[in-house]
């Protein structure tokens, strides 16, 4: 199992390790070689998909696992699936693209370089059109001209149909040709057509910094896109400057931050706390694992906390109220940030209620008992839901997101750059900080067509990267 590094302190669970591995071995002597129609490798894949799911899996004690038998499986992903409770947990899942996927969560990807969402025209089902949420630094959009609420009608000069969107994710080369709502409420094109190469490259999730002074307050404000452990060092620098600045106030960005890497959040979390929590090493997020795992963790005496660190106190700015701008597009990774904070500090949220993920996912490749990933089955891995958490006050479960203190419509028609002090959100909060009141004044909008509309949170292709990831789960 191909693990990322998470934990400062490592978990291995020694006799789950052996029975895990003795019941798997077992299994390939004993079942698997007995389906002669089922190629060897996806029989090893299947081996290893019913012990992970049976031993670590989180929602495992409510699965019938009596009626699966992975002999019979000529698909890994048919069998995967039958092992998930999906009535919960709409996030595990498998690929035969592993490299992709490590890729994916350290930052790095064959991309353009923009985050955006499809919308659909309800008097045309099947047509989409796509919004920019963001660019990210000296990548290929960037480069083009490509910004934050540009709104994308046609890939390659054809309408955007379910038989070509995902052009818009994995193909090499792409033109797009740009829209507008004109003066009637109606989308039409710009005449604009941007073309683009992608490349590998690294996603800064940092899209914006800056200190915003405003009468006699010194506001830093942070627009964060994903947890990835690349940002650590840009993290300190950042906070580092609000510190010699004296910035007091604090406005961080997470409408679109989908989550990511826990031990990240951990980290971003522990410079945001007052720093007397972090300098006593507070609980930060509690582990609520299966049964088995539960069970094993108690009878050692383990700690089932993750811990604020108490390491980055140079670049704490000791506050005691946070202002967080969030949308359906904020979760996982920044829903912890949120909840784990809450026992500590005034977390103020600005905008509209957080997507609702309060679990966290292991990435698995297969390994021998030596820590080797087989070969034959190495572009096989799996994200699985391993544990929910909740803060020091036991919040969890919030399956339908977290409401804001403060509801802003994000207005995907009128976005504002980040950082712009007349963005809703932004200026929600600097009314806030500066007045202790919010203003009451509406944005400028524009009649829009109604039959425009941007698809649900959970309806967007490749919600991948709403993955929280620990990742020092014990060796299976």
């Amino acid at each position: 199992m191909k693990l990322l590094c998470f934990r400062y302190k490592c978990r291995l669970v020694v006799a789950l390790l052996a029975m895990a591995l003795t019941m798997l071995s077992a299994c390939k002597k004993n079942t698997w070689d007995s389906s002669k129609d089922i190629p060897e490798n996806i029989q090893m894949v299947n081996a290893y998909i019913d012990a992970y799911c049976k031993d670590a899996y989180l929602w495992i004690d409510r699965v019938n696992t009596a009626g699966i038998d992975p002999s019979k499986e000529p698909n890994p992903l048919d069998l995967f699936e039958k092992y998930m409770y999906r009535s919960l947990d709409k996030w595990s899942y498998m690929t035969d693209d592993a490299k992709t996927l490590f890729e994916q969560h350290e930052g790095v990807q064959t991309t353009y370089g923009m985050g955006f969402a499809l919308g659909e025209f309800d008097n045309q089902p099947g047509t989409y059109f796509a919004v920019v949420f963001y660019v990210y630094p000296n990548s290929p959009a960037k480069i083009a001209g490509v910004k934050r609420g540009d709104m994308i009608m046609k890939i390659n000069n054809q309408p955007i149909t379910e038989n070509n969107y995902m052009e818009l994710y994995n193909s090499p080369a792409i033109s797009i040709q740009t829209a507008k709502i004109d003066e009637n409420g109606k989308m039409t094109l710009t005449g604009e057509s941007i073309s683009m190469n992608a490349i590998k490259m690294y996603e800064d999730p940092v899209q914006e910094y800056k200190i915003i002074e405003h009468e006699d307050h010194k506001i830093g404000y942070l627009c964060y896109t994903d947890y990835v452990e690349g940002s650590h060092a840009k993290l300190k620098q950042i906070f580092k400057e609000f510190k010699n600045a004296g910035v007091k106030d604090l406005v961080l960005d997470l409408r679109y931050n989908l989550g990511g890497a826990v031990n990240t959040a951990q980290y971003l979390s522990s410079i945001l706390v007052p720093a007397q929590v972090a300098a006593a090493k507070g609980i930060y997020l509690k582990e609520v694992w299966n049964s088995r795992y539960n069970e094993y963790w108690q009878s050692r005496g383990e700690e089932m906390n993750i811990r604020f660190l108490d390491t980055l106190q140079d670049y704490n700015l000791n506050l005691n109220r946070l202002y967080v701008l969030t949308t359906g597009n904020t979760a996982s990774a920044s829903e912890a940030t949120i909840v784990g904070l809450k026992p500590y500090m005034d977390v103020v949220t600005i905008g509209e209620k957080t997507y609702g993920k309060y679990c966290a996912a292991a990435l698995m490749q297969f390994e021998d008992d030596k820590g080797n990933v087989i070969p034959q089955i190495a572009d096989w891995a799996m994200s699985l839901i391993i544990y929910k958490f909740a803060n020091a006050h036991d919040l969890t479960d919030f399956t339908n997101g977290l409401p804001p203190v403060h509801p802003v419509e994000d207005d995907w028609k009128n976005y504002r750059q980040f950082g712009d002090e007349s963005d809703p959100l932004l200026a929600a909060a600097i009314s806030l900080i500066t007045t202790g009141t919010r203003s009451m004044q509406p944005p400028t909008k524009r009649a829009v067509d109604t039959n425009l509309r941007l698809l649900d949170p959970d309806k967007q292709p490749l919600r991948r990267k709403s993955d929280m990831i620990h990742t020092n789960l014990p060796k299976l």
